[in-house]
């Protein structure tokens, strides 16, 4: 079953793969956060034990006219 989310910022841990053609990136979820600051720390406390992660978005996106 999805996850639905409202208005967060979720953190994935990547993982590269090695020796696989193409260079296959396998996301994990680690943790959704209320906030994009909260989301940053996160990611610069799995950046400092040497683990690449991205932050996205999820929820409705606005704008435009």
């Amino acid at each position: 079953m999805e996850q639905v989310y409202e208005d967060c910022y979720v953190v994935y841990a990547l993982r590269h793969g090695r020796g696989e053609p193409g260079r296959q990136v396998v996301e994990r979820e680690v943790v959704s956060c209320p906030s994009y600051e909260e989301a940053q720390q996160v990611r610069r406390a799995y950046a400092a034990a040497g683990c690449e992660c991205v932050i996205r978005f999820m929820g409705e996106t606005g704008g435009g006219d």
